[in-house]
């Protein structure tokens, strides 16, 4: 989507209200190109939200 992890991770916050994890310092070259979301405890209503507030949060 042409997002390093750091401006992904913020416009998801700010835009999507969807907290993400960076991976720029997390090992290769190509760590800054993905962002960590933990989702493992969160009710099925809400997941069921996420597509719109990632595309809401990054313009896809």
């Amino acid at each position: 989507m042409g997002f390093d992890s750091r401006t992904a991770s913020r416009l998801l916050l700010e835009r999507g209200r969807v907290a993400a994890t960076p991976m720029r310092d997390w090992g290769s070259e190509s760590a800054d190109r993905f962002v960590r979301l933990v989702f493992s405890r969160e009710p099925v209503t809400r997941l069921a939200q996420l597509r719109a507030r990632l595309e809401r949060a990054l313009g896809a």
